[in-house]
Order: C-alpha cells, then sequence, then structure tokens
C-alpha cells in the first residue's frame, strides 16, 4: 500500500484486502485498465497514465488493478515517487529494478556497464557515463528477459514526484512494448503530469464521483452524516472522494466552509487542525517523517529520543494520519505529509532538516539536499555538498538532477562570482544533453549577475549556441552576430566560434542578408584562418567557395602522419559538414561515422547535427537503413528531450525518406507538421526540403498537378531558389513534374535561372541534376545526348537514385521514341537499383515501363519487403547480414523479444520461413553489404 488513497473511494475493510469489488463508482475505470494492462494476448503490452487531482483515487486504481493482476499471473513491480526524492539520481529506477538487479549480469557488456553507472555501481578505475538511450535499452532488454518468464506490470505512483533520470528511462520503455509481455500503469497529478510521460503513454483522466457514487461512499463510512450536514459534504467534496471521507469524519458542519477553495487545501486545512490536538512530541516526529519523505520513513525512528518511542507514533496512528507496519512508518496520504511539514514554522522545519542531515552522513546525496533546505541564506557548506552531488549525478548521466543540484548550489553561493560560475556549470550540463531552453535561461542568469568579462563571454556564447539550437533562429542569429562583433578584440577564437554558429544559423535560414553579414564580419576576421574560416565561408558560399572547400577536405581525408592528433569532435563537425554541401558524400559519410546507429564500434560521442548531416548523406548516398537508423535514434532521443530545431530536420529527413519508399500517408503527415512549426521564422532550407518531401510523395502517387505545384514552391515568383543550396537540386524533379502535368512552360525560367547563375565548377551531382532537367525539358532535339551527357562515366553513381532516377528517364525516353531495344538496358536498371534501395514507387513505374517494352516480369521479392514498416525492413536486413537478435536490438534500440516478434510475423509475408534464407533474399546496403 502506498499512501491513502487506497482508501479512496472504498468501504470499510477495503485497505486490508483491497479487492477491486469494493471500489465504489469505478467500475468503468477498472474495466478499461483491465483490458489495458491484463490483455488477452502476450503481445499486446500497454502503457497507461491515470491523471486526476489529488484524492480522487488514483492508488485504489492501481492496487486494484495490479491485485487483478497479479490474481491473473503477473510478475508485479512498483515505484512510487516521493518530493523528497524527486531531485536524487535515478531514485525511481532504483525502486524498479532493485528487486531483479542480479539479473543484469545476463546483459550484453555496455547496457550491462550502462546500468550499472546509473546505480553507481561502476568500477570506479573505469568511469563509464551512461548514454541514455543505452540506459534505456539496458532497462528494456532486463525487463524483456524477466517478462518472457512471466508477464510483468510496473506501477508507478505518485508519476509526477519521479526523478527526470528515472522517467526519461520510463519514456522510453513505454515506447517500445510491442511484442512484450510488458505493461505500464502510472498515475499523477493533473496539475503537474509529466510531459514525457503525457506523450509516452495513453492518458485516461479519473473525474469525480458522480451524486450517487458520492452518497453511496457516505453510507458506508463508519457514522454515515445526514441532513444539512450530509448536504454540505457533497457540496464541499464536490465528488472527491478522500474529500466525502474525510469530511464525514468533521462531527462539526460549521467548519465546513462552501468557499471555493481548490480540494488539496481544503484537505491540508483539515489535516493540520488535527494535528494541533497531537502531543508536541508526535508532532515533532511527524515533522522528521514529512520532512525525510522516503519511501520507507523507518531511518526517522533514531534520531532523536521520541522517535524511538512506540507510543509517541500510537497518537498519529490513531488519529489515522499514518500507518505504521513493523519499522516502516508512511504517511495515509500525500497531503497529510503536506499539511505536517507546512504547519510547522521555520525554525522547526529548520531543525528536522538538520537532524535529517546529520543522521544521514553515510547517504551523501540525501544529505546535501538536507543541508540545502536548512539552509538560512548563504551557505559555503551546503552548496559545497550539493555541488559533489551534482558531480555523482553527471557521473551517473542524470543530467537534469546534476543541473538541479548546481541551481540549487548557485543560489546558497556566497559570491555573485559563485553563483554565475554554478549557473554557467548547470547550463553547460544542460546543453550538451540538448535541454537548451532551460540551459539558454541558466546562462542568461549568470550573464545578468556576473562581472567576470570571461565568464559573461562563456555566458553569451553558451546562450547563442542554445538558441541555435531551438526554433527561434532570427533571435539566434542576431544573438551570434552580435557576440562575435563584441568578442573581436578580446577574445578572437570565441569570435570565431560564435560567427562559426552563426554561419549554421545564416545556411539554415538562407536570407541573403544574413550571409551578407556572416561575410563582412569574417573578412574583418583578418586573424581566422585554416579550417574555421573556410567552413564559415562554405556554409553561407558552398557552390561558389568549392575549390578551396573541397581541396581542404580532400587533404583531410589523406592519411595523416602516425603522431598527429586527430581531427576534434568540431572539427569532424565542420568537415562533415563542409563534404555534404559540396556533394563529397562519401567524405561526409567518413567523417560522420562517429554518429552512425549501426556502426559496430560507435563511440559514446554524439552530436544532433552531425548526425542529421550523415544521416542526409545516407539518404543521397542510397543507405537508406542506415538513414532510417538515424532517425529512428533521433526521434528515441526527442521522445526525452524538449523539441528544437533538430528535431525538425529530423521529421523533414524522414518525410523525404518516406516519400521515396512509398510511404505518402506518413510523408504528408510530418510535412504538415513542420510546416505548423516553422511557420513564423526563417528557415528557408527546411521549408525547401519539406516542400521537396510534398513534391515527392504527390509524384509517388501519380498527382503530378500537385507535386509541380509543391516542388515551384522551392522557388520564389521570380525563379529565384527559395533556398541557395538545397532548391537546386530538386530542379529535375520538378523538370519531370512539369512535363507529367503540363508545365513545362514554367519550369524553364527556373531552369534558365539556375544555368545562368550557378558557378560554372560544380559538383558532378548538381550538374547531373541540371542535365537531366534540360534534358525533360529540351525542344531542340538534343534530349538524347543531354542524358548521355548525365550519365558518362557513372558520375552520378554516388547517388544511386538520382543515378536511376536520370536512367529511368532516359530509357522512357529511348522507348518512346522507338527505341525499344536500347530501352530496356537503362530500364532494368533503373528497376534494379529501385528494388535494392526499396523505392517502390519508382520501381513500379521502371517495372511498367519494361513491361511496355516487351520485357515479361515476375513479381520480385522485395515488393512484399516494400510493403513491410520501415522498422521491420531494418530488423530484416540486419537478420540477413547474420546478427543475432540481441545484436539487432542493441542497434536498434529495441529488446531481443520485440525483434524476435517482427521477424516471426514477417516471415510468412517474404515467403520464407527461416532467417537463413534472409540472405539470398535481400541484398543489404551500406558498409556491411
Amino acid at each position: 500500500m502506498t499512501g491513502a488513497d487506497s482508501v479512496q473511494a472504498l468501504v470499510p475493510g477495503a485497505a486490508a484486502t483491497g479487492t477491486a469489488a469494493q471500489l465504489i463508482g469505478r467500475d468503468s475505470e477498472l474495466a478499461l485498465l483491465r483490458q489495458c494492462v491484463v490483455p488477452q494476448e502476450d503481445d499486446a503490452g500497454q502503457a497507461v497514465l491515470l491523471v486526476a487531482e489529488a484524492g480522487v483515487g488514483k492508488t485504489a486504481l492501481l492496487d486494484a488493478t495490479a491485485t487483478q493482476a497479479a490474481q491473473a499471473g503477473r510478475r508485479i513491480l512498483r515505484v512510487r515517487g516521493t518530493r523528497g526524492e524527486a531531485d536524487l539520481a535515478f531514485a525511481g529506477l532504483h525502486q524498479l529494478l532493485w528487486p531483479v538487479l542480479s539479473r543484469a549480469e545476463s546483459l550484453a557488456p555496455r547496457q550491462r556497464h550502462a546500468l550499472q553507472a546509473a546505480f553507481g555501481l561502476q568500477d570506479d578505475a573505469q568511469p563509464h557515463v551512461p548514454d541514455r538511450l543505452l540506459l534505456g535499452l539496458a532497462t528494456l532488454t532486463l525487463l524483456s528477459d524477466l517478462a518472457a518468464e512471466k508477464p510483468l506490470l510496473i506501477v508507478v505512483d505518485d508519476a509526477h514526484w519521479v526523478d527526470s533520470g528515472s522517467l526519461d528511462v520510463l519514456s522510453f520503455l513505454a515506447r517500445r512494448l510491442e511484442g512484450e509481455s510488458i505493461s505500464v500503469l502510472a498515475a499523477c497529478r493533473t496539475e503537474a503530469a509529466p510531459e514525457l510521460l503525457s506523450h509516452a503513454m495513453q492518458a485516461i483522466a479519473v473525474g469525480p464521483l458522480d451524486e450517487t457514487a458520492a452518497h453511496a461512499l457516505l453510507d458506508a463510512q463508519p457514522t454515515a452524516p445526514t441532513g444539512r450536514h450530509r448536504t454540505r459534504i457533497v457540496q464541499c467534496a464536490n465528488g472527491n472522494p478522500l474529500a466525502l471521507v474525510e469530511l464525514a469524519r468533521c462531527t462539526d458542519p460549521d467548519q465546513l466552509t462552501t468557499a471555493p477553495l481548490p480540494i488539496s487545501r481544503r484537505l491540508e486545512d483539515l489535516y493540520a487542525a488535527q494535528l494541533t490536538a497531537l502531543p508536541s512530541a508526535t508532532r515533532t516526529v511527524l515533522l522528521l517523517a514529512a520532512a525525510a519523505d522516503a519511501p520507507d520513513l523507518s531511518m526517522v525512528l533514531g534520531i532523536v529520543p521520541e522517535a524511538a518511542d512506540p507510543a509517541t507514533w500510537q497518537h498519529a496512528e490513531h488519529a489515522d494520519l499514518i500507518r505504521i507496519s513493523g519499522r516502516s512508518i508512511t504517511f495515509r496520504h500525500p497531503l497529510i505529509r503536506s499539511a505536517v511539514y507546512q504547519a510547522a514554522s521555520q525554525p522547526e522545519r529548520r531543525q528536522a532538516h538538520l537532524h535529517l542531515a546529520e543522521a544521514l552522513s553515510h547517504d551523501f546525496d540525501r544529505r546535501a539536499w538536507h543541508l540545502a533546505a536548512a539552509a538560512f541564506g548563504p551557505d559555503d557548506d551546503a552548496a559545497a555538498a550539493l555541488d559533489k552531488t551534482a558531480e555523482r549525478a553527471i557521473s551517473r548521466g542524470a543530467t537534469e538532477s546534476a543541473a538541479t543540484a548546481l541551481e540549487q548550489a548557485a543560489s546558497l553561493s556566497g559570491t555573485p562570482l559563485q553563483q554565475a560560475q554554478r549557473l554557467m556549470k548547470a547550463a553547460g550540463v544542460l546543453a550538451v544533453d540538448d535541454h537548451v531552453e532551460r540551459a539558454g535561461e541558466l546562462a542568461a542568469r549568470a550573464a545578468h549577475i556576473t562581472a567576470d568579462d570571461g565568464l559573461r563571454r562563456q555566458a553569451e556564447m553558451l546562450r547563442g549556441w542554445v538558441l541555435s539550437a531551438g526554433l527561434r533562429q532570427s533571435e539566434a542569429f542576431t544573438h551570434l552576430m552580435a557576440t562575435a562583433r563584441s568578442l573581436a578584440r578580446a577574445d578572437p577564437e570565441a569570435a570565431l566560434q560564435a560567427l562559426a554558429v552563426g554561419a549554421a544559423v545564416a545556411n539554415h535560414a538562407g536570407v541573403d542578408a544574413h550571409r551578407q553579414q556572416v561575410d563582412e564580419a569574417l573578412n574583418r576576421m583578418l586573424f581566422a584562418d585554416g579550417l574555421p574560416r573556410l567552413w564559415v565561408s562554405t556554409a553561407v558560399n558552398p557552390l561558389t567557395r568549392r575549390p578551396e572547400a573541397l581541396a581542404a577536405v580532400r587533404e583531410a581525408l589523406a592519411p595523416r602522419p602516425p603522431d598527429s592528433p586527430p581531427h576534434s569532435p568540431r572539427e569532424q563537425i565542420w568537415l562533415s559538414g563542409m563534404a555534404w554541401l559540396l556533394d563529397e558524400t562519401s567524405a561526409a559519410i567518413h567523417f560522420g561515422r562517429a554518429c552512425d546507429p549501426l556502426a559496430h564500434d560507435r563511440p559514446e560521442f554524439r552530436n544532433r547535427q552531425m548526425a542529421l548531416t550523415y544521416g542526409w548523406a545516407c539518404l543521397e548516398h542510397g543507405w537508406w537503413t542506415h538513414t532510417r537508423a538515424v532517425i529512428d535514434e533521433a526521434n528515441a532521443a526527442a521522445a526525452t528531450r524538449p523539441f528544437g530545431r533538430a528535431e525538425v530536420y529530423v521529421m523533414t529527413l524522414e518525410a523525404n525518406l518516406c516519400a521515396l519508399q512509398g510511404d505518402t500517408d506518413r510523408a504528408h503527415h510530418l510535412t504538415g507538421q513542420v510546416f505548423d512549426l516553422v511557420d513564423a521564422e526563417p528557415v528557408r532550407q527546411i521549408r525547401a526540403r519539406t516542400h521537396w518531401a510534398t513534391g515527392l510523395a504527390h509524384a509517388a502517387t501519380d498527382d503530378h498537378e500537385a507535386a509541380f505545384a509543391a516542388l515551384r514552391r522551392m522557388f520564389h515568383p521570380d525563379a529565384t531558389p527559395l533556398h541557395f543550396h538545397a532548391s537546386p537540386y530538386a530542379i529535375a524533379d520538378l523538370a519531370e513534374a512539369a512535363v507529367r502535368s503540363g508545365h513545362t512552360e514554367g519550369a524553364r525560367p527556373l531552369l534558365t535561372h539556375l544555368l545562368e547563375s550557378l558557378p560554372a565548377e560544380r559538383s558532378a551531382r548538381l550538374n547531373g541534376r541540371l542535365l537531366h532537367a534540360q534534358a525533360l525539358l529540351d525542344d531542340s532535339g538534343r534530349a538524347d545526348d543531354l542524358f548521355c551527357a548525365a550519365l558518362t562515366d557513372d558520375q552520378l553513381a554516388p547517388w544511386p537514385f538520382e543515378h536511376a532516377q536520370t536512367t529511368l528517364a532516359h530509357g522512357q525516353w529511348l522507348r518512346r521514341n522507338g527505341r525499344i531495344n536500347d530501352a530496356r538496358a537503362p530500364l532494368n536498371h533503373a528497376l534494379e537499383t529501385f528494388q535494392r534501395l526499396g523505392a517502390a514507387p519508382w520501381a513500379a513505374r521502371a517495372a511498367a515501363e519494361l513491361r511496355a517494352s516487351g520485357v515479361t516480369l515476375h513479381a520480385p521479392a522485395s515488393d512484399a519487403l516494400n510493403d513491410l514498416s520501415a522498422q521491420q525492413q531494418q530488423i530484416v536486413r540486419l537478420a540477413a547480414e547474420g546478427m543475432t537478435n540481441r545484436e539487432i536490438g542493441e542497434r536498434l534500440f529495441l529488446s531481443p523479444r520485440t525483434v524476435g516478434h517482427h521477424l516471426y510475423r514477417v516471415f510468412p509475408k517474404l515467403g520464407i520461413t527461416s532467417r537463413h534464407q534472409l540472405r539470398d533474399l535481400i541484398g543489404g546496403d551500406g558498409p556491411g553489404r
């Protein structure tokens, strides 16, 4: 039992038996929960979040459902959030897994180490900061193995008080229950519902009891109220079961004011009134218990002499404020704990926390928080203790807990410099873990309170970086440029770093004025040289600065002397971005391999922007399995982090991949979301690529009129590109949509502008796209020559989809111009490429052209593969490479059981009976091919 919600809406005796039959007025809720968390099929794991105000009966519903699940043969694991543990790193995960932690020995080494690090059990000689996705996977795998023996129900009470790191893991788990014999049932207060769980779980709102149920509950009380007293209780309680029970105990009707008070406030006042009748010693030990606020309050028994005397506690037990079982003491309801704490004076609360800090000398983190709660004004000892707690949380991967500790330590610091330093440390921790909004707020506070120029510069730099990671791109650019100008003399290196980030923002924005500002600022930085300068100039002018930047990328690819240092993460980001902008796609993949979710030896370092560059490069290079892996990992991480620009790019990348693969409904859904999110921001690269995805999705369904309209939006009415870099590459798709929809004359001015404005020295890819478009729109009899020029020496081979597109278009032209025999080879090549990639709509188009040229085709097995979901295709391709279910699960952040579940379901669709047949059926992509 956890708290007094267990007596809400219960008849007398329900707390002892906990059977569902004794809940009054909750039949529909119980039936729904039973259906959700005790499913009939083992592969129907569910995640349900009960949301209600305090006192409505969340815990009673949890307990009743858990009892039913246990009777149905399920194993139950429980977590109870408490205010006292809300800032302790992985306190909730500790409750969940500690009873079964011995099972971690069977996990793969990386997963086992992540779990041990989060629990503080790692070898200090080999510290390992756990990756949050790997920690989630370790938890999922452990619980999945457990559930394979006996179906599992996880019950989380008072989720609004569960620490953020544990909520991350629970959210990860709740999104991955397909094929698992695991259900998750959580409960929280309406006003404090954790956003992570709200997005990951099916929310069920539990409302007040109706009037009939309210009267039934009053009838079930030991002394059922009557007359005016009863009417006043029903009016005051407003259907809240706990309020009905507690107000029924109140024998004085005049105490039941009809003032419009919140139920929680009304109940706290009732409980506080009860405290005045208790002996002083009892109030003292209750305050200790309230200040401790831990799942097991037996620790308070030895703090003061009165606490060791059972008689002291009996007064509170007789008043029905607490429950005592052996050495375990729990408040009957969290509102009682709150009432006890608030009723005490500030000196009394301070003394209680000091007592607890002294008693918890063996538990450093709890001791630190009690010292902080006892502090009155600046307190260097408490601040230092919190600082150390933050370091421990960082080492365990609990970044939000660390930042909270540092922010509190800053408030207790004695000088503005110490305050700013700790705020900056907290901001840095959050920024690295992508909590950019809060990081920016803390950095702004640090800049405001410090007089230290160096620290203020750091704060301004960090603010610019976090702004750039969000969606407020105009504000980010203005701040970064101002920072670069202000630091040019005092700190030239920092100024160049600010300009480097500003150049990336200018690239995304695609606004000519922004690009010009970056160029002018760079020209004033005479000290700027080398790779940083090349990155800045390439980011804003990749087409005109190509020769110098290309030489730098190729030099970076050359073998380095054995004693030369490796490229730093920042240099890798610049090189990867430059290579991608220059269409050196293989080089972009090379520099981005640190972000490859499918790499066998992937390090823990990740950078979201670099990962996205890698994802786009893989998409263009035909490594769509790797692209999907980048998307899945980014979505998994985004599910536990605030929304920002990177998430919008992920949606845009996924929309393009879905359109190419023929999942047009998903593509249109994603593009609609993106346009809604960037409505007021100048992010033309996102807009252009989203229009491109929309056009491809329409083209995939042969709606060429709509495709042309979408692709035409990638250019301004005056024919200039919407985005200086992204738009030109879509010209071939636009030309094809124009020809098929009768808008040829509408496409020609766009092509003419590009041919006249783009530099003569351009990449093979861009040149091939322009030649493709010229051939489609040609009216001078040169189409064949233009197609052949685009395909000369397989110069488009590094971009297989675009190569196949051009080959298909050439084959179509040949067939329609009577050269049927010549058409068959290019059409067949295009068909094979589209099938290998999984570009189902274009494969169907190539097959239709081949049949029209007299070739008899049989439906290939890859058609069945294209009918699978994106995740199932990934699993099948990795299984075809010979990977085990556990290896696939670790790569895709799924449990081995879920992997097996998917394979079991797809084998019949593919017409096979074992995984050994997959290798002959499927050709992989990427380096493992």
